[in-house]
This record gives C-alpha cells, sequence and structure tokens, in this order.
C-alpha cells in the first residue's frame, strides 16, 4: 500500500505492477468485495423470503438478529484465539447465515402453526421443542461432523476453516433454541392471518408428488441409478485447478498487468527446478550440460519458459564473454577439457553467483525461469 502511495506521489500516471506479492494482495482485495456483496446480497434474498413467509416486521428481524448475533460470536471467538480470516474463513459469515438461518424458520413456522391452532405462547413453544427439537439438533450435528472432517486436511487454513465452521454452526443452534424462544416470548403474541385456500397448494403439491413415486418406484430407482453412474463418471473427469490468476476476469486490469510483462518482457510467475547428477557425474560435465540444455529447450518450446538461468546460461555467457563477446561462442564448449578450463574461470570470477545455480559438491543444478 506504502508502494502505491510513493507512485501516486511521483505523479506517474501510466504504470504496470505484477508479481506474486502484489497478486495476493490484489486477491484478496478482491475476496473481501465480493464476500461483502455475496453477504449483503444473501441477506437481502433472505429477508424477501421471511416478509413472504411470515407477513410481518418481527418474522424479519428476529431471526435476523439471532443469525447475526452468532455470526458476532463467532468473529469475536477467532478474534480471542487471534485467528486472522484468511481467503477460506472469508467464507464463514455467509454460510452461518445460511445455516442459523435454517434452524431460525423451523422453529418460528412451527411455532406459528401452533398459535394458529389456538395454542398459547409458552404451549406453543413446547410443541416447537418437541416436534423440530431433535431434528434440527441432528441435522446441526451432522453439518457439524461434516465440516469437522476438513481437519484430516494437511493445509492449515483448511483445517481452521473447517473447524470454526463447526464450532459457528454449534454456536447458531445454541442461540436459535436459547435466545430465539426468549425472544419469542418476550415480543407481542404475532397477528395471524386466517389460511386461504391458496395456502393448501403446498400439500397438494407434496401430496401429488407422494402418490407419483408410489406409482414409479421402479421408474425412479432405475432413472436415479443411471444418472449416478453417469455422475460418477463424470466426477472421475474432473480436473484440478489451483492457480489464481485464471480466477480473474479477462478484463480484469492486474491481469492485464501480467499479460503486459508476458507479452513485453520475459514474464512474472516463476518457475524453478532442481536437477540432481547420479552415478558420481557432476553438473559440469559436458554430457550432464548438455542434456540440461536439452530440458531447457523443451521448457522453452513446451511451457513458454523466458530469461532461464542455469548452469548452461552460465557457461555460454562465460564462453561468450571470454572470446570478445561474439555470438557466435555463445554456446557450449566443443569438448570436456575447455569446459573444465571454462568452469574453474568462471567459479574463481564469480563464485557466490554460480552456488545460487549449482551446489558446493556440483551434484545439483537450479534451472529458474519466467
Amino acid at each position: 500500500i506504502e508502494m502505491f502511495d510513493v507512485l501516486a506521489a511521483t505523479g506517474f500516471e501510466d504504470y504496470r505492477i505484477a508479481g506474486r506479492i502484489f497478486g495476493h494482495y490484489h486477491f484478496i482485495e478482491q475476496m473481501k468485495s465480493e464476500i461483502s456483496l455475496f453477504f449483503i446480497t444473501s441477506v437481502i434474498l433472505l429477508m424477501i423470503f421471511l416478509a413472504i413467509a411470515f407477513r410481518s416486521v418481527w418474522g424479519v428481524g428476529v431471526p435476523v438478529m439471532v443469525v447475526a448475533l452468532a455470526i458476532v460470536w463467532q468473529v469475536a471467538l477467532m478474534t480471542a484465539l487471534d485467528k486472522p480470516l484468511t481467503v477460506m474463513t472469508m467464507l464463514l459469515p455467509t454460510i452461518l447465515f445460511i445455516v442459523g438461518m435454517s434452524d431460525a424458520v423451523h422453529i418460528i413456522e412451527r411455532y406459528i402453526e401452533s398459535l394458529r391452532n389456538g395454542k398459547g405462547k409458552r404451549e406453543a413453544l413446547a410443541i416447537t421443542y418437541r416436534e423440530v427439537g431433535s431434528a434440527t439438533f441432528l441435522t446441526s450435528l451432522t453439518t457439524g461432523i461434516g465440516f469437522m472432517t476438513l481437519l484430516t486436511s494437511s493445509i492449515i487454513p483448511v483445517q481452521e476453516f473447517g473447524l470454526f465452521t463447526a464450532i459457528g454452526v454449534g454456536i447458531a443452534f445454541v442461540l436459535a433454541f436459547a435466545l430465539l424462544p426468549s425472544i419469542l416470548l418476550l415480543v407481542k403474541t404475532p397477528v395471524l392471518t386466517e389460511r386461504r385456500s391458496g395456502d393448501l397448494f403446498w400439500r397438494r403439491f407434496m401430496s401429488d408428488s407422494f402418490l407419483f413415486v408410489i406409482r414409479n418406484q421402479r421408474a425412479i430407482f432405475l432413472g436415479f441409478a443411471l444418472l449416478t453412474a453417469g455422475s460418477i463418471y463424470l466426477a472421475s473427469q474432473l480436473k484440478v485447478d489451483n492457480t489464481l490468476l485464471e480466477d480473474l476476469a479477462e478484463s480484469d486490469p492486474f491481469k492485464q498487468d501480467f499479460y503486459f510483462f508476458e507479452n513485453h518482457f520475459g514474464g512474472v510467475r516463476p518457475f524453478e527446478m532442481v536437477v540432481e547428477t547420479s552415478n558420481g557425474s557432476s553438473i559440469w560435465d559436458l554430457e550432464v550440460l548438455q542434456q540440461i540444455e536439452a530440458v531447457e529447450e523443451h521448457l522453452r518450446n513446451g511451457y513458454g519458459i523466458n530469461n532461464i538461468l542455469s548452469p548452461v546460461a552460465l557457461i555460454r555467457s562465460a564462453n561468450k564473454s571470454f572470446n570478445g563477446g561474439s555470438l557466435d561462442f555463445h554456446v557450449l564448449p566443443g569438448n570436456q577439457s575447455e569446459l573444465d578450463r571454462m568452469s574453474r574461470r568462471l567459479r574463481k570470477l564469480t563464485d557466490v553467483g554460480v552456488r545460487t545455480v549449482v551446489s558446493e559438491d556440483g551434484t545439483r543444478a537450479r534451472i529458474s525461469g519466467r
């Protein structure tokens, strides 16, 4: 951020920045803005659903307040444990809002149904606890266990995401069955509308669906079996993509900066490779360097690797320098004795620089590129 301030102070209007550090910074900033957008959008959509379902201010405000409190508790717990928000845990507020809202909707819907049947507030809540408490608890429990399985991952951010999401699901359940009923007892009994004939649509639809399943058991089973087999085949063809740059839109300014450096310079994204000799060979053997040279050509032609730094590049540059800078000598020496003389002079002149490319014992070499 300080570098951007310095650039602005210099008056440069047209500049381009690329690299891993800035890539991570840009990606995190992009994630923060998009997570905020998704969270706000999900809250608005759920509030619209609650308004349609319960048709009252308290039917919208009470569950949203309870779930929001669960999110606050979860973030406070992470802060107390000195755990920062990462790319993974930034998803926590949205997930907890959706999971916690499910518990609240189950409770309020059954509570209102009992009130419509003429029950008092306390009796309606008792019925709600009895009929949906066990099912909601098992749902939260299995959801928490599912997220806890992420603890088996070897990636720390994934482990923390699974742990804190499972804890958050538990917090949302506790608040839904402790705080929410308390609020329902304190607020006025909602004014209940009479059921209209249109309210029976869902029951008619479910009854018709049940009859359809009963009459077509074998066909449904066969259809789902074929669908499952096809899904297993397609899942086996799934490709894993862990690149971050490709997740950005083509019009993203930061991605355009990467393309600029790739098209006009040697590239930005780093490539590293280690070559290790065997059978007592040395990196400074002519045959080994020729094999490394072949690998470099494959990397250059097959993968677009540029600006390659390797022992081959060092020997070529040294050969050119020791022969008056002629491009005709920008090649490997023709025999082993000439190569030995060249490598000794090279290591004597720039021993420290050579050790960044070839190990001191001469058994390992580094190939770097972009």
